[in-house]
């Protein structure tokens, strides 16, 4: 299986995707193996994920307490700085491998993040793009929104940036020719199974999307064929809250969409 896990390591300027220097750097993960800095994680075959291992039956407990996940699943800007042991973070991989994706096409491409130049840089594109959001709010909401807290790159001990493929060859563009919207999607079911399994081990997942995408494309330096999706923070959060930290602050309650019968 081609991984597609990349490390991001101590540079001061972004190198060529894919090119080799004598300093640390960006690489597919499956294509290093004789540097100790960049190791693959094992993936679904490596743990014996194999189709049919067991029954889908489940216990009503096991219902209740996915339930309860799902109420407990929230985007978290607080974190401890605490790192992520290795073990809890290839969890967060496997998650992500066992998520469905049109035509089986895994168009997800994740960098993770441990450059302290490049969260850096990162943190500069979301505070330009925080202050043109900011101007964007009718003036009554301008003061509420520069108190809100809407990332967490400065703190969160692991850190992904997410971009998706819009042309992999894997799956040979099934269910994607009249939809191609499909690829990205695709990425975010990833994402949320790296958010619920981030949850059940006790950590927390900040979405940030206030980022000017071509920005971070060209911070990551990518294929043009891949988009930036998100950038996740994940980390032990300082507390926790069964409440979106939006309804809480008074920015926007918890709604319940109706299902519209036709």
């Amino acid at each position: 299986m081609e991984d597609f896990f990349l490390k991001c390591r101590t540079i001061e300027q972004p190198p060529k995707f894919g090119h080799r220097h004598n300093h640390r750097e960006c690489f597919p993960w499956s294509s290093v193996t004789s540097d100790s800095s960049c190791r693959a994680w094992p993936g679904i075959d490596d743990m014996h994920m194999h189709a049919g291992a067991g029954m889908m039956e489940f216990a009503d407990s096991e219902r209740e307490s996915l339930l309860r996940l799902l109420t407990w699943r929230r985007d978290v800007r607080h974190f401890e700085t605490r790192e992520v042991p290795p073990v809890v973070v290839q969890q967060l991989r496997l998650a992500m491998d066992l998520a469905p994706s049109v035509g089986n096409s895994r168009p997800w491409r994740i960098f993770q993040v441990e450059s302290q130049a490049r969260r850096l840089a990162v943190h500069d594109i979301f505070r330009q793009a925080n202050a043109a959001a900011m101007q964007d709010q009718v003036p009554e909401k301008r003061q509420q929104y520069q108190q809100l807290k809407l990332e967490g790159i400065e703190t969160a001990p692991l850190q992904l940036a997410v971009f998706t493929d819009t042309d992999p060859t894997a799956g040979y563009g099934l269910g994607r020719h009249s939809m191609a919207g499909t690829l990205e999607q695709s990425t975010a079911m990833a994402v949320q199974n790296l958010n619920l399994v981030a949850r059940a081990q006790g950590l927390g997942v900040g979405m940030v999307s206030v980022l000017n995408a071509a920005g971070m494309e060209r911070l990551f330096e990518v294929p043009q064929t891949w988009r930036f999706s998100l950038y996740l923070c994940i980390g032990w959060p300082q507390f926790t809250d069964d409440l979106p930290l939006l309804h809480r602050n008074g920015w926007q309650e918890n709604q319940t969409v109706a299902w519209e019968s036709c």
